[in-house]
């Protein structure tokens, strides 16, 4: 009876938890909350109009406390906290956010009542269609577990059984001819250069995985169950593209010294303001943390455009959630050009992507020249048995391994021939390509076959490349190649009235503003620029000649290579003996893409 609970309402992505002390058992809280729901058709209909109606009164209502006027902030750092407890105006267990809650040692059971896909979850593991959920919905948890790990068919289980899976929408055209017409030809991605090997490069990468190790679970939960449009997808996929763009325009480390926390102190901060440097120190730009949904009055929440197109670094970006087939593959790149076109771009690149998948594509005259679909390696694959937490069979024997009851049944799936995940090919990427970053292949793109398939295997090679490539240097090479589209060839002639090797020297220098515009003036000065990665506070990352970029600081020189990890990991690491000292943290920044100062951030960084 003493079980504790959480039951969540999710409305317009975002999760409204609250907690239940006692009897959270699916006979007790379980079966409460299924009994307010009506079981007829129009009254459910009329209870879901209500439901839906409410929550977004109350999200209205917490509108004031994520919404944020710089005039908040003074010009002395300091601390408060953004939402008082007579802000939280629905006494939720926490701020409405868009994570999935999940169980902890405190919390037993979760059930959620997903008013925007019509759904009844139970631990995140078992689902129901919330207008054909009985009271006795415990005699068929079992079976709702094994339907979500792909164990059971549809005909298998009883009909008021789903799963939280995104299904795919059937194409309503096929893309095959005006594919077809664009003479497609497959092309390389590059992925090795000096680039490689330049600062800017090395941060990007080192602190990208950090970020993935820190977001995994939210680019599962958004390539599961998210659609291109819905917030978490698209802040994922921007968050992935500025990592990847490795320019400090996109992607910058501020110091902790020059940001003013707001919120339960520096370790739980909420949201900010970025200081200048003058005497005053005064607030000039706003930064949430990432995902949290904090923004200034007028402003939508987030940093990634709103649309699910967009022109970044000199390529248009496209999301599309789902490139799982041939077909699809070809209605991603058809769909893509069509955008291109439709923005009167007649030249361009592009990046079809999803958060498992990519393509890159090159479309000129007509003609498009595109890679296979290639792995994006943000969201690796994780069998969904770990998550189950309550199985029937763990609990029966607990002392049993839990790699020993999965290894049963995937045998049980192989006898059953129900296999969720098939066995696909894989392939070797070449590493050698043109000035685009890009390299043909002699063979054109081939007729369809007359046995189209989601995932195509063994069929599939001559679309889909599943090998573990490098994505990271591919798409750092993608967009290096398209911001270079639109300057200057480098030439065995000066750059200016000075001789080259002084313009590169100077470049070592300069500030951040000027490293950037340096980037944009000519291919000579984008490499030069490339050399030096600022970051703050006179903390610099800078080539070394057959070594490894190391980090330089104004006043004291060099002091080592750069390898970042979270603050507070380095807390609990070590005894004290942090190499900067506490203010000289770094957090890591996405430019928002409107011309507002406002910003997303991860956690504090130590370099």
């Amino acid at each position: 009876m003493g079980t504790r609970g959480w039951f969540v309402y999710k409305w317009q992505g975002k999760y409204y938890v609250y907690f239940n002390r006692l009897d959270s058992s699916p006979s007790g809280l379980g079966r409460n909350i299924i009994i307010t729901i009506p079981s007829e058709p129009e009254q459910y209909q009329a209870w879901l109009q209500r439901m839906r109606s409410r929550y977004s009164t109350i999200a209205k209502q917490f509108e004031r406390v994520f919404t944020i006027s710089m005039d908040e902030f003074g010009a002395v750092p300091g601390h408060k906290d953004p939402h008082p407890e007579e802000d939280n105006l629905e006494r939720l267990e926490q701020l409405p956010g868009y994570l999935t809650p999940e169980r902890d040692g405190m919390v037993e059971w979760i059930y959620i009542v997903d008013l925007d896909r019509e759904l009844f979850g139970i631990q995140n593991v078992c689902y129901y269609h919330l207008s054909k959920v009985t009271t006795d919905f415990e005699d068929t948890m079992e079976d709702a577990q094994r339907y979500w790990l792909g164990y059971l068919g549809r005909n298998e289980i009883h009909e008021s059984i789903a799963t939280n899976d995104i299904h795919l929408t059937p194409l309503t055209d096929d893309p095959t001819p005006v594919f077809l017409q664009m003479q497609p030809t497959t092309i390389y991605p590059k992925q090795e250069s000096s680039l490689n090997r330049m600062p800017t490069f090395v941060a990007c990468k080192r602190v990208y995985r950090l970020f993935l190790s820190k977001y995994e679970k939210h680019i599962r939960q958004a390539q599961d169950s998210h659609t291109e449009s819905d917030f978490l997808f698209r802040e994922l996929v921007f968050a992935i593209m500025c990592f990847t763009s490795c320019s400090p325009e996109w992607v910058r480390l501020i110091a902790a010294a020059n940001i003013k926390y707001e919120g339960d102190g520096r370790n739980n901060w909420r949201y900010g303001a970025v200081l200048d440097h003058s005497a005053d120190r005064r607030p000039k730009e706003f930064m949430t943390r990432f995902l949290q949904g904090y923004h200034l009055e007028g402003l939508e929440s987030g940093s990634a455009p709103t649309s699910t197109s967009y022109w970044f670094s000199g390529a248009l970006v496209y999301l599309k959630r789902d490139i799982t087939s041939r077909e699809r593959f070809r209605d991603a790149i058809v769909s893509a050009v069509a955008k291109g076109k439709a923005d009167g771009r007649t030249h361009f690149s592009a990046i079809v992507v999803s958060l498992k998948h990519f393509i890159l594509l090159k479309f000129s005259d007509g003609n498009v020249q595109h890679t296979k679909r290639l792995n994006l390696g943000a969201c690796p694959e994780v069998m969904r048995e770990r998550a189950l937490m309550f199985y029937h069979e763990i609990e029966e024997q607990p002392n049993k391994r839990a790699k020993e009851f999965v290894a049963e049944e995937e045998e049980k799936k192989k006898n059953t021939n129900e296999s969720r995940e098939p066995t696909r090919n894989s392939s070797e990427l070449e590493t050698t390509a043109d000035n685009n970053g890009l390299q043909h292949d002699s063979g054109d793109a081939s007729l369809p076959s007359s046995n189209e398939t989601t995932h195509g295997p063994p069929d599939d090679s001559d679309w889909a490349d599943n090998s573990n490539a490098a994505a990271f240097g591919i798409l750092a090479h993608f967009f290096d190649a398209t911001e270079k589209q639109e300057l200057k060839p480098s030439t065995i002639y000066n750059e200016g009235v000075l001789p080259n090797e002084v313009y590169q020297n100077i470049l070592r220098y300069v500030d951040l503003e000027t490293n950037i515009a340096c980037r944009k003036v000519s291919r000579s000065f984008r490499e030069w620029a490339l050399e030096t990665f600022v970051m703050d506070n006179g903390l610099k990352l800078v080539y070394r000649p057959r070594k490894e970029p190391e980090c330089f600081h104004d006043n004291i020189g060099f002091i080592g290579p750069f390898n970042p990890v979270f603050y507070k990991k380095l807390l609990r690491s070590r005894n004290g003996d942090i190499p900067y000292g506490i203010e000289d943290r770094l957090s890591v920044s996405f430019t928002d893409m409107g011309e507002h100062e406002q910003a997303s951030t991860i956690e504090g960084l130590m370099p």
